[in-house]
């Protein structure tokens, strides 16, 4: 595998002047070991079906909370789907 490039924290963050660290690894936590990252991700969701539904002129609109209780456990397809 060839190297990866650094990216500046600068671009990530919206941060206009900080040190000269870079980022060399990114974690991803996709499970709430680390953060509530499945509330986030819930919201996230929620914003991205209303989204869908609106402009299918679909009066329905959804929480991040609500599709939490709903399908926590379940992947974005299965939420779609049902």
């Amino acid at each position: 595998m060839g190297s990866r490039p650094e990216t500046p924290i600068s671009c990530l963050v919206g941060v206009t002047k900080i040190n000269s660290m870079k980022i060399t690894t990114i974690l991803l936590d996709c499970d709430n070991t680390l953060v509530q990252s499945e509330s986030l991700a819930f919201e996230a969701n929620a914003d991205l079906i209303n989204e869908i539904l609106a402009a299918r002129k679909v009066d329905l609109n959804f929480t991040g909370s609500y599709l939490q209780r709903e399908f926590v456990g379940q992947n974005f397809q299965n939420m779609v789907n049902y």
